[in-house]
């Protein structure tokens, strides 16, 4: 009985440190010794403030590695969070080719592990330089990557310039297998995109944008502004493209220098003005190869070579996916329909389990009957369900019970039992 007591009350514990909500407060992470064997693990979201204050204070973290232990609740209108790091890249005033970087990069690693930052109001507007750099990082450069990592549907991105949930300004880095789903509503300045603001060079490889963006000029499902040789590759795009200005497109807004390769638009590009499906506008330096898009009834057209105009069903078809993936491995079929049919990223797990049926792994197997979601392991365990967004929908501590998810849906279902977890999708109908 004491073993039991103890068991539920740990698994407490646990609950009660990972339903925190941010406080806007930093505080110093105090695991890992930041190497890629042992990286510093964040925890809360005070330990992301404090990589966002010492990043913006000058530490570049060059070489060290970070991961994402917990999906995060940021304290959505409570807190402003303001971005890792301060992008300050300007043109010298007596040599105007010349350009002048005082930014403040950050040169990491960062594994987001999966996880999901939510309920984040990231904030930084410099009405002033109007250079840019807002997201949750501000700027990556030289050898950085951002990875596995979710911005939640409930955050909130607001600035101008230079703005995207992942990343606001990038020379540099990796940005990879990252997904947006905060909308993104911002009326001046150039430069949003869904995953990053303004590309100078840098690669964003397996990403998704999964939200709907609002703004004026170069506005893009993933990149608003691309150049000096950035490359895109593998992502697309789910969510609805509104703009006010010039040059909107379903995956880049304004591609000047750089590469736009193997990716997919299935947005809505919505203005008064001329907006392409895919790419708003090039130069010459523009590369853009393997790229398709929905044809809808009154959606935009694109006339940019390369680029391929597809019907539902036949993006759909597996002689579609055959000509997206290019011979890569990076895509792969829809199977269980998480994505009304479209590719889906080899990195996206669709697994699930539908009503009735039971996931038996390591002892801590997983029942699922109607609305009722319980485990057959002997004794107490906690089951967690969240939203594709990493959002809470519920959370007890059974012994023996079952826990009642009361909306119909696609969820996670994590059970923690016999110092174990166990993660899977599930199906309400």
């Amino acid at each position: 009985m004491s073993k039991i007591i103890f068991t539920i009350l740990s698994l407490f514990a646990f609950m009660v440190a990972n339903a925190q909500v941010w406080d806007g407060t930093a505080k110093a992470w105090t695991k890992g010794s930041g190497t890629e064997a042992d990286p510093y693990l964040i925890e809360t979201g005070e330990n992301l403030a404090y990589l966002a204050e010492t990043v913006t204070d000058g530490e570049t973290y060059e070489g060290v590695f970070f991961k994402l232990v917990n999906s995060l609740d940021m304290g959505g209108g409570l807190h402003k969070f303001s971005p890792i790091g301060f992008f300050n890249e300007y043109a010298d005033l007596e040599n105007p080719d010349q350009m002048i970087d005082e930014s403040k990069y950050f040169l990491g690693v960062f594994d987001g592990n999966g996880k999901t930052v939510d309920n984040v109001h990231i904030y930084f507007i410099d009405a002033q330089n109007s250079v840019g750099g807002t997201g949750l990082f501000a700027c990556i450069s030289k050898n950085a990557v951002v990875k596995n990592l979710t911005i939640g549907k409930n955050s909130v991105v607001e600035g101008t310039d230079g703005s995207g949930a992942v990343v606001g300004a990038m020379t540099g880095g990796r940005i990879e297998n990252c997904v947006n789903k905060a909308s993104i509503a911002i009326t001046q300045g150039l430069g949003q995109g869904g995953i990053v603001g303004t590309m100078y060079g840098g690669t964003v490889s397996g990403c998704i944008n999964d939200a709907d963006i609002a703004g004026s000029t170069d506005l893009g499902g993933i990149a608003g502004y691309v150049d000096r040789g950035g490359v895109i590759e593998n992502c697309y795009n789910r969510g609805n493209i509104v703009f006010t200005g010039f040059f909107a497109g379903g995956l880049v807004g304004f591609l000047v220098d750089g590469t736009l390769r193997n990716c997919y638009n299935c947005g809505e590009i919505l203005s008064d003005f001329t907006g392409n499906a895919v790419v708003g506008t090039t130069e010459d330096g523009a590369v853009i190869e393997n790229c398709y898009y929905l044809e809808t009834e009154e959606g935009a057209t694109d006339d940019n070579g390369a680029v391929v105009k597809k019907t539902a069903d036949e993006m759909k078809s597996d002689d579609f996916l055959y000509a997206l993936d290019n011979g890569q491995n990076a895509w792969k079929k829809d199977a269980n329909g998480i994505n009304n049919g479209f590719p889906l990223l080899s990195w996206q797990d669709e697994s699930t389990v539908s009503v009735g049926s039971v996931l038996q792994e390591d002892k801590i197997g997983l029942v699922v009957s109607g609305h009722n979601v319980s485990a057959s392991v002997d004794g107490a365990c906690r089951i967690v369900v969240t939203d594709l967004s990493g959002k809470t929908i519920a959370d007890k501590i059974i012994d023996g019970g079952s826990l009642y998810v009361p909306v119909k849906g696609l969820y996670v279902v994590t059970v923690y039992a016999k110092g174990k977890s166990e993660s899977c999708k599930i199906i309400i109908k």
